[in-house]
């Protein structure tokens, strides 16, 4: 049996949650401190939501934290961390991708 999602349920964006925003922003925070780091940007979209990190504004991000959405209800999100060219870490945890 097959299950029908109208479309505006399939295409709906999917967000970070306010913890998961505070400790991502904070661990960039400590960066920016250093002069690390000078820009992010969040993007959303039906698949899952990306913070990406950049040195310079006109380059390409030099690091993407990444959540995807769930296959099922039951099932947990997936963090990924991605630098430019691969993904670095892959956990269950946002605290295993931010540490």
């Amino acid at each position: 049996m097959s299950v029908f999602l109208p479309p505006r349920a399939r295409n709906k964006p999917y967000f970070f949650e306010k913890q998961e925003l505070s400790a991502i922003l904070s661990a960039y925070s400590n960066r920016v401190a250093t002069g690390e780091w000078r820009d992010y940007a969040i993007d959303h979209n039906a698949g899952g939501a990306h913070f990406s990190i950049f040195k310079h504004t006109a380059e390409s991000p030099l690091l993407v934290i990444e959540k995807r959405k769930p296959k099922s209800v039951k099932d947990t999100p997936q963090f990924f961390l991605h630098d430019r060219k691969r993904t670095i870490a892959k956990s269950g945890k946002l605290q295993d991708i931010i540490s």
